[in-house]
């Protein structure tokens, strides 16, 4: 019944299918395909809304949404004319350089946001990216006059970056973000901490295989300890060996609307009560109760850090729930880790556990975590500096143009998109915007979510806020400069780049450096390919399968 919330909590995008954690392979996957029908095959919506919602047709198992997705959701795919747009791609160059230009134009001049068109568009434009001399297909994509190659509606900024990268292709990735704001990790000066990281991402993305999830994470090499569910996040811990010494992985979930076993709609409800409360140095003064958390105050207060609310009754109820796993010798390692929501809780019991006297824990964790959403505010420079603790305590992965590890910042592009909807038609979001096939995408699938409108309540009252990012961020960047470029003069290519390299940024600057070199608000990620590109960069696939390849024991650099 509610696996709209997905679409309702990401604006109408379904995630890729899950992939089972797998051994670290040199093999070069093959690119993920995402199978979405266009609703409008070849025609632009018109910016008017009908006052009542759209009629979506329904069966005994649910809504039939109008796409089709990688998961089995019950729908059927539009008809489509395949051969039209086979024919206009034919007709296309071959050469890269003049077929990037090409696709960006005939997009926009003849089909505009039609879903099939960009899966052809994506594919073609991957296939040119995959060449064997990206300089010189940035040269030649770029090269000459710029005014007549670009896009026109490409800010002064890009063209200044496009034009240093092809004078210098070595200074690339640092040249895309502001002065000494990030730095490159090299590979094997940090693989040890890398080779760490990727199994956090393996065992991150395993815990969605839900009741295959023991089989996955004995996958790799860990023992199973415990597993469970609190307040709808599922939870896993397991234990395995490095260097001779114990390591337990606390592992949380985040969202998966394919779970149907507990109530997403709370959960989600939970994660958007984003007012700012305090910590309360007490492990157990903070309400177990959901009703008694309006009405909480205290005096004895961790000092000059405040917390999300839903977040910190999720965080607490884990701890609790936790605690009997949490006793571990103090010559072992204790990592929290997770991804997204799973991510964000990760990182926050990391710091109540550390930051309070905990008689239940005996030594002191650390995060690893991925797609994090903020959840914590301090006055101070950073947060874990306010708590007099080591930026390293908490690290991140983040992909470039993932929105929703920009929720809760002051450079959330979703936020705007519900808040510009009308009271008097809650359905249709971004209503003041021009035309876009992903608002009438949402607006079905909202229409058809009978908890849409309570949910949109608590979202508009509670998540317009600001939180901080934590510790070290890391950047999982394009690993050629060409493919970075096309990415973000095109945006044609919607899936993960699957060869990466990494940056290194204080969380605190995290904003700025996304702001400044992968641009994403409102109106940008209100146009299909931009929108399927920027969610499919956050599900866990788009975060294990690059690390795993780029540790992978038989690649070099």
């Amino acid at each position: 019944m509610r696996r709209w919330l997905l679409a309702a909590t990401a604006l109408g995008l379904v995630p890729p299918r899950q992939r089972s954690p797998r051994p670290p392979t040199r093999r070069r996957a093959e690119p993920q395909r995402f199978p979405f029908a266009g609703p409008f095959p070849f025609g632009k919506p018109t910016n008017s809304t009908p006052n009542e919602p759209p009629a979506v047709a329904t069966t005994a198992t649910g809504p039939q949404l109008p796409f089709a997705s990688p998961f089995p959701f019950p729908g059927t795919r539009l008809p489509f004319d395949e051969s039209r747009v086979d024919t206009v791609l034919k007709a296309l160059p071959v050469d890269a350089a003049q077929l990037l230009p090409a696709l960006q134009r005939f997009r926009e001049r003849a089909e505009g946001d039609n879903y099939e068109l960009i899966q052809q568009v994506s594919r073609q434009a991957e296939r040119a990216l995959s060449g064997e001399n990206p300089l010189k297909l940035a040269q030649g994509v770029l090269g000459g006059a710029l005014a007549e190659r670009l896009p026109s509606n490409v800010d002064p900024r890009s063209r200044a970056l496009a034009e240093k990268l092809l004078r210098d292709v070595d200074a690339y990735p640092e040249a895309a973000f502001p002065p000494d704001l990030v730095q490159t990790v090299s590979l094997e000066e940090e693989r040890p901490f890398l080779e760490g990281a990727t199994l956090c991402a393996s065992l991150s993305s395993a815990i969605y295989a839900n009741e295959n999830a023991r089989e996955a994470l004995r996958s790799l090499q860990r023992a199973h300890v415990a597993s469970g569910r609190t307040h709808d996040v599922a939870w896993a811990v397991v234990d395995g060996v490095r260097d001779g010494n114990l390591e337990r992985h606390v592992v949380l979930r985040g969202f998966d609307a394919s779970d149907d076993t507990g109530d997403n709609v709370v959960l989600v409800k939970r994660v958007l009560c984003a007012r700012p409360v305090p910590i309360p140095l007490d492990t157990y003064a903070f309400p177990r109760s959901w009703d008694a958390v309006d009405a909480f105050q205290t005096e004895e207060n961790v000092p000059d850090v405040v917390a999300h609310a839903g977040f910190l009754f999720l965080a607490e109820a884990l701890l609790d729930d936790l605690a009997p796993y949490l006793d571990v010798a103090s010559d072992h390692k204790l990592i929290f880790t997770g991804h997204s929501i799973g991510g964000a809780l990760a990182g926050l019991c990391t710091v109540l556990a550390r930051t309070r006297d905990d008689a239940r824990i005996q030594t002191e964790p650390s995060a690893i975590v991925f797609a994090p959403l903020p959840c914590l505010k301090s006055d101070e420079e950073t947060v874990l500096a306010s708590l007099n603790l080591d930026e390293t305590v908490v690290r991140s992965f983040v992909q470039p143009w993932d929105p929703l590890v920009r929720w809760f910042t002051e450079h959330d592009p979703c936020y705007p998109l519900v808040a510009d909807s009308l009271d008097d038609d809650i359905y249709t979001l971004f209503a003041s915007g021009p035309p876009r096939v992903l608002r009438n995408v949402a607006r079905a699938i909202l229409a058809a979510a009978e908890d849409w409108p309570a949910v949109r309540s608590v979202y508009l009252q509670e998540a317009n806020q600001t939180f901080d990012h934590l510790g070290e961020a890391h950047l999982l960047m394009p690993a050629q400069a060409a493919r970075y470029l096309a990415d973000r003069l095109f945006a044609l290519v919607v899936d993960f780049p699957d060869e990466v390299l990494l940056v290194r940024c204080a969380a605190s600057d995290l904003p700025e450096a996304l702001d400044h070199a992968f641009k994403l608000e409102e109106f940008s990620i209100s146009l299909a390919p931009a929108g399927l590109r920027s969610f499919i960069h956050h599900f866990h696939p788009a975060y294990s399968a690059p690390l795993e390849e780029l540790v992978a024991p038989s690649g070099g650099d």
